[in-house]
């Protein structure tokens, strides 16, 4: 043993003085601008990534805000007033502020130009709308699941990818009080707040092969359900947030030596916001080639999870196989609508 604990340190330089610098000889990329904004119909704002790519021997900066010095242009094919106003940084990406509002079917030109890495263009159409409407919201207490129905519009004849979200928020409140022969020695209060996204429906129009099925419940369920704009119509949609919460409970512990200690809990919930959307087929076609570079299931992201996904990419060593409509550049612009319903008024049944 004492000679092999001899043998390692002189093994150990020997290994250390093999190392040797080895020269690259591939080929080698000229940076380019990488470019990823979500254009809203109805939105007058977009958020836009910006950066540069990397070659795999590049020391990429440690930095979390935009490529500065980018000169950043919006057109509109059918609207010649729309100009941008200003812009701002804000994280990794500059906000866009516009003259007015995106329209549905409009033809969206971007593009951004920079004195080193060129122009990078890309063109989209806005996609429409899904409006909804609010019929009814219940809180049941005895079942322990939040309820909204909604009546979706008749035959909109969408070719688009449609889906929905939902996330209830609620309120805890907890009291402890500690008595002894009476008298009360200690009370306290605290306070909690947290949401709950997944939720379930039984509606048929989200018979889809993209959502999961519970057969004991009968019901379609995840964070996001999915359904096509080809149906006939869409009425008294229910979707149900499954809460396991007791509207209130009170625990009450006497103790030989006097001491009484009670426990009360109180829920409220505060709201519940579901988000309609609609995506073109250049967002879908992305989404699809990124979650099978990344090896994900059917799992949504959200848009700023895309863009730091896409950013943490830039520098990559091997090629990346994810779709892109960016000219001359790396990246993504495409179109989405959204129709957000906060439900404040949820009635306790």
């Amino acid at each position: 043993m004492k000679r092999l604990l001899y043998i390692l340190p002189f093994l150990f330089a020997a290994l250390v003085s093999c190392e040797r610098e080895i020269t690259y000889h591939g080929e080698y990329d000229d940076p380019k601008l990488v470019v990823q904004a979500i254009l809203y119909a109805g939105e007058d704002s977009i958020d836009c990534f910006v950066d540069r790519s990397y070659f795999f021997l590049d020391k990429k900066p440690n930095t979390k805000e935009p490529l500065s010095d980018a000169i950043i242009q919006i057109e509109s094919a059918s609207n010649p007033s729309l100009r941008l106003v200003r812009l701002s940084p804000v994280g990794a990406c500059y906000r866009l502020y516009l003259s007015e509002p995106l329209q549905t079917n409009d033809t969206i030109r971007l593009s951004v130009t920079h004195p080193e890495y060129g122009t990078a263009t890309a063109e989209e159409v806005i996609v429409p709308r899904f409006k909804v409407q609010l019929k009814s919201s219940v809180w049941d207490t005895k079942k322990c699941e939040c309820r909204a129905v909604f009546d979706f519009p008749d035959s909109p004849n969408l070719s688009n990818s449609l889906n929905v979200t939902a996330i209830v928020r609620w309120n805890k409140v907890h009291i402890y009080t500690v008595t002894k022969n009476g008298v009360q020695t200690k009370c306290d209060t605290s306070y909690s707040n947290s949401f709950y996204s997944k939720f379930e429906s039984n509606h048929p129009i989200f018979a889809s092969t993209q959502n999961s099925y519970d057969a004991s419940k009968k019901r379609y369920y995840g964070t996001t359900l999915y359904f096509t704009g080809d149906y006939t119509s869409a009425k008294d949609v229910e979707i149900i947030i499954p809460m396991n919460l007791s509207y209130d409970t009170t625990y009450v512990y006497n103790y030989s030596n006097g001491v009484t200690r009670s426990e009360y809990t109180t829920y409220t919930v505060d709201t519940c916001v579901c988000t309609f959307c609609v995506t073109g087929q250049t967002f879908d076609t992305y989404m699809k080639s990124m979650r099978a570079y990344m090896g994900y299931s059917d799992e949504p992201y959200d848009d700023m999870d895309l863009g730091a996904i896409l950013s943490d990419m830039i520098g990559m060593e091997e090629p990346i196989p994810v779709y892109t409509n960016i000219e001359n550049g790396f990246g993504l612009v495409a179109s989405k609508s959204r129709d957000v319903i906060t439900i404040t008024d949820i009635q306790k049944q």
